[in-house]
């Protein structure tokens, strides 16, 4: 799991775009996950932005994402903006790039910035994919398990990893895998 940082950040005042985002998040519908990949299903960016851009516009907000990148990780700056009085609301968040399998860093760049830009985007909206599953937790499938460990960049996120899945630990993949990097962490220290 990559480590990632956020902060928020927002206007003086916020009476004018509060209004706006809740007329907003009373007219976006949940969004449905219709995107495969990695072992789960989700709602892709594009998705996403033509279900929210013309209730967005009808409720006088808009919106900003800028890229960032600084010492290996990249990041995302969401700016929501009510158009009229200029207030806005600004999130902040950033992964690590390092460790990600089977591809170039600037091919992983690319797919965590993808990634950053869905999540920040839903969560400085208070945008819903899908219901949820009262509590019930899907298990990632084991490929989606592999890729976590790969995306692994130090001992303490392997082992976070490692206790977040306590019913894959009798899978031959995972411990496997877990072990060769966990000596690989072992060795570089």
């Amino acid at each position: 799991m990559n480590e990632s940082k956020s902060n928020q950040n927002k206007s003086e005042t916020i009476v004018e775009i509060a209004k706006a985002l809740s007329l907003f998040q009373s007219k976006c519908p949940v969004l449905g996950k219709s995107s495969q990949g990695y072992g789960y299903k989700y709602a892709d960016l594009p998705s996403i932005v033509s279900t929210i851009t013309p209730i967005m516009k009808d409720c006088g907000l808009c919106f900003t994402q800028l890229v960032g990148s600084e010492e290996g990780a990249v990041s995302v700056t969401t700016i929501l903006i009510h158009a009229k009085s200029g207030e806005f609301f600004e999130s902040t968040i950033s992964s690590n790039v390092k460790g990600a399998a089977k591809m170039s860093e600037i091919q992983a760049a690319g797919s965590i910035i993808t990634y950053l830009r869905r999540y920040s985007l839903s969560s400085i909206l208070g945008i819903v994919t899908d219901e949820d599953v009262d509590g019930h937790v899907q298990k990632p499938s084991i490929n989606a398990l592999l890729q976590e460990v790969n995306l692994c960049t130090t001992k303490d996120q392997l082992k976070s990893v490692w206790d977040s899945y306590p019913d894959f630990h009798t899978t031959k993949e995972f411990s496997n895998l877990v072990a060769l990097k966990n000596k690989f962490f072992g060795s570089n220290s």
